[in-house]
């Protein structure tokens, strides 16, 4: 593991400026951050995490072989849901985790069909529990993961909105020039696919509660990151999950007849597809063996028709005009999407803050001044205190924070991360500029 930076500090000194006076800052900025993980969803199951002996380099786009032996959803440690995105007024029950909580443990059969091996998280929605499917012969019996939601209105029907979004993803079929349909494989490649729903009565809690089975999949970006203390990843799997990434939004913003926007795109919510997320070194660096994707987390998923909640993303991964409240669309995931690669080759969040005018401040200092009429004279900038003033002056552009990434990137950076969103790059031209 040599030639790893040991701390941001040593980053820092790399380019020639020290960040002591605001490491702590940041070191907090990351443990709050990952405090409200534990607000979220344990999405899908933690395969055991073993490093494996030093072997040849891997193939980053995976083998076939890995690809088919990975198609059964883990639960990340946060996958948020709408519950968390969404500013809709909710009764006092949707606050008590308590409240229409499933109470089944392991052993339980579960819709008739699914026997529960274990718990594997839980979160304001519900749990997620690892369970058999005892449908077909002993010997096949394939572990599903199965988000179970709180006997809640609110998070019953948003699992409803949820699975049938998620249905109609998997089987999307995009009309070509003669008016017929073929199925688009990246709705089942590059998203989690729902292999069933169903209610579920808790004769014990005399309630029912309403259930998502997916398939199994690896850890979260996030997971692999924090396993390995945020080192940066080599800038090859940067590239490769980047395409992955900007090719699952192209196909999501371009649904007929109304695109959609996934709300709430972050590292938890991209989890690796092999089950085992094994590892293999690389230049004396831990790597993925695979580096394909799936996004999961539709709970807050939106069509360009639908209403469209005030406020939507994790702080950290929020685009301007959401901030600013001027309306938003498929391009606040691409603004997302120049957020998680950023942070994916640097190792720290690209915007490290909790407030909104630090926030936008930050983005300026990243990419520049905002186009005129777009921000308010002020925008609460004075209310900063003389800390968070010099922690933002702290903060380099694109060009100085990526320098040793190659211009490639960062102009790609420049293009996700435009502050208009009227001119800020659509994951097609991105691909096609950039990987095609």
């Amino acid at each position: 593991m040599s030639g790893w930076p040991s701390s941001n500090a040593s980053n820092a000194s790399k380019r020639g400026r020290s960040l002591a006076p605001f490491e702590e800052q940041r070191k907090q900025s990351r443990l709050n951050h990952q405090q409200q993980q534990h607000h979220h969803q344990q999405s899908w199951i933690p395969p055991p995490r073993k490093s494996l002996p030093i072997a040849s380099r891997p193939n980053l786009r995976g083998s076939p072989e890995a690809h088919a032996a990975a198609g059964t959803t883990t639960a990340t440690t946060t996958t948020a849901t709408t519950a968390t995105t969404t500013t809709t007024r909710t009764s006092s029950s949707s606050h008590d985790d308590t409240i229409g909580s499933f109470t089944g443990k392991p052993s339980t059969l579960i819709g008739n069909r699914y026997k529960i091996v274990n718990d594997v998280g839980k979160g304001t929605f519900g749990r997620v529990v690892a369970a058999q499917d005892m449908k077909g012969h002993s010997i096949t019996h394939k572990v599903v993961a199965i988000k179970i939601i709180r006997a809640v209105v609110r998070y019953g029907s948003q699992a409803e909105i949820e699975a049938r979004i998620l249905k109609r993803v998997n089987k999307y079929e995009a009309g070509n020039s003669a008016g017929k349909g073929h199925r688009d494989s990246r709705g089942t490649e590059l998203i989690v696919r729902l292999l069933d729903t169903f209610w579920h009565a808790d004769g014990k809690a005399s309630s029912k509660h309403f259930c998502l089975a997916f398939e199994r999949l690896g850890v979260s970006l996030y997971d692999f990151m924090e396993k390995h203390e945020y080192r940066p990843l080599p800038m090859a799997c940067v590239w490769d999950l980047g395409h992955q990434l900007l090719d699952a939004l192209q196909f999501l913003h371009e649904l007929k007849p109304h695109s959609l926007t996934h709300t709430d795109l972050k590292l938890e919510n991209i989890l690796l597809q092999d089950p085992t997320s094994a590892e293999v070194w690389r230049d004396g660096v831990v790597v993925p063996r695979s580096t394909r994707i799936k996004l999961i987390d539709f709970g807050g998923a939106t069509y360009d028709n639908e209403h469209k909640s005030k406020l939507i993303s994790t702080r950290q991964y929020r685009a301007p005009e959401v901030i600013l409240e001027q309306g938003w669309s498929t391009p606040a995931d691409i603004w997302s999407a120049g957020c998680i690669l950023g942070e994916l080759a640097l190792g720290e969040l690209l915007f490290s803050t909790h407030g909104d005018a630090e926030h936008l401040k930050l983005m300026e200092r990243r990419v520049g001044r905002f186009p005129n009429g777009m921000l308010k004279a002020d925008s609460g900038a004075s209310t900063l205190s003389k800390r968070k003033l010099e922690y933002v002056r702290s903060t380099l552009g694109l060009e100085r924070e990526f320098e040793d990434k190659g211009r490639q990137f960062v102009w790609l950076l420049r293009d996700l991360l435009v502050l208009d969103p009227r001119t800020r790059v659509s994951a097609e031209t991105a691909l096609r500029r950039y990987f095609r």
